[in-house]
């Protein structure tokens, strides 16, 4: 085979690969095969064949966005607001300074949750589009895929190959982190750790089926370890306090991971203030993951308020974004009207301060005059967007649907755990489908990432 012009998602493997190919082999994975884990034996949505390969190089920036771009968030409400009740407030909690008193506590635990960055490789390297907080965010499910991949593509599992190929394991990171968060913050452990699951049920994945998939990696993890986790699930309701400790049918719980849409009720954030219970999906969530913060972040390195590496991360991977009103901004070195900069719809992308799954996300590139219009009247000044630059990911070529080698767009998952590198996945959305909004919800194909090493 000619050598490709354009890059491929298995970079100078590309070849390589291709010349190993099984005749049979199809562009998605076929999930009902024995290497495939019960839960995702009907896993809805679409998980390429074929892996996404990283050099070294690039897999050093990935870890670095990954580790550090969660830390310097939790730093905002100190750098940016001084700490100031009033002003946390006003800018995040609609001026409630009851729910900010609450949320700073949480804040002074100096607990981070899970994170994941979604982010774009354009011309000028990798551009984080937004940060994603708590035990809710999806990606991770990928990564039971890996031992099927592997499996199709010679490179991936021969022994005789020059080089090895490594996937950092989402899972097994996800484990750690939160087992030794609960160890950290948690008082009077001793032989066994209690974990509930606060679970939403889905079509394809029961409470119980989730709990045994969670029980099952935690014992292979932690299998040498002097302990025992138990994972429990219930409706969040049946959890009850004796005395300071969080209690579910007389067991004491130590951890409680809400990956569900109910509110929570007053006795978790006790226990949680109280150091009897380790809840990451605390208040202080719903500050870290305001969308907002990329540009503070982006104004604080021009400030030089991090250090002199962190400023220089920061100013090369957050795109310009600000609050979507109607005012004066700088914007290149010039100061704009933001109703003037719009009228470029081409470079700009509207999103809410909080969502997933791209709900309510409307790049201009992509929408007539009158569509983007229409966002724009909705949108200035409700109070609840940005107005972000558009960056256009590179394209590489990847299997489409029907197995053909076509130019896509990527969007990278990073998975940051309180400083700890958690893994990276990738979302593919093919150039010609393309509607500017890469999301598994809207279509996009999940793929793994592994490392050249």
């Amino acid at each position: 085979m000619k050598s490709i012009h354009m890059d491929s998602i298995l970079s100078h493997k590309h070849d390589e690969f291709i010349a190993t190919q099984k005749p049979e082999l199809t562009s998605l994975v076929k999930c009902e095969t024995a290497n495939v884990p019960y839960i995702f034996k009907k896993y809805h949505y679409p998980v390429s064949s074929w892996p996404v390969l990283v050099n070294k190089e690039m897999a050093n920036e990935i870890r670095q966005l990954s580790m550090r771009i969660p830390k310097l968030i939790a730093q905002i409400p100190e750098l940016y607001f001084d700490n100031d009740i009033q002003k946390i407030a006003d800018f995040y909690l609609e001026g409630n300074t009851t729910i900010a008193e609450f949320t700073m506590m949480c804040q002074e635990k100096q607990m981070v949750a899970s994170a994941r960055l979604d982010v774009s490789y354009s011309d000028d390297g990798f551009k984080v589009l937004e940060a994603n907080m708590g035990s809710s965010i999806g990606g991770w499910q990928v990564q039971s895929f890996e031992e099927e991949i592997r499996s199709y593509h010679g490179p991936l599992h021969n022994s005789t190959t020059k080089e090895k190929y490594f996937s950092s394991n989402t899972q097994v990171h996800y484990v750690e982190f939160i087992t030794n968060e609960i160890l950290r913050s948690v008082s009077d452990i001793d032989k066994e750790i209690n974990l509930f699951l606060s679970l939403i049920e889905g079509d394809n994945m029961l409470p119980e089926d989730t709990v045994n998939f969670f029980q099952d990696l935690i014992d292979q993890v932690h299998k040498d370890r002097d302990f025992k986790i138990n994972v429990y699930t219930s409706d969040i309701e049946d959890l009850y306090l004796d005395g300071k400790n969080l209690c579910f049918n007389s067991i004491r719980i130590h951890g409680i991971l809400d990956m569900n849409e109910k509110d929570i009720p007053p006795i978790v954030f006790r226990a949680f203030l109280l150091g009897t219970t380790y809840f990451p999906d605390n208040l202080i969530t719903n500050l870290h993951a305001d969308k907002r913060n990329l540009a503070l972040l982006r104004f604080l390195a021009e400030e030089g308020k991090f250090s002199e590496e962190d400023n220089k991360l920061l100013k090369r991977s957050m795109p310009w974004t600000v609050e979507f009103t109607s005012k004066i901004v700088n914007y290149k070195g010039e100061n704009r009207a933001v109703t003037d900069l719009i009228k470029h719809k081409d470079n700009f992308v509207i999103k809410p301060f909080k969502g997933l799954k791209g709900i309510d996300v409307s790049a201009g590139k992509f929408l007539t005059q009158d569509e983007w219009e229409a966002v724009v009247a909705k949108t200035l000044d409700s109070g609840k967007f940005i107005l972000q630059e558009f960056c256009d990911s590179k394209h590489y070529l990847a299997p489409n649907r029907n197995n053909e080698w076509t130019p896509h767009k990527l969007i990278w998952g990073m998975f940051g755990f309180n400083g700890m590198y958690g893994g990276v996945w990738v979302r593919l959305s093919e150039v010609v489908t393309d509607v500017g909004v890469i999301n598994s919800a809207t279509g996009a194909i999940e793929a793994i990432v592994y490392e050249i090493a």
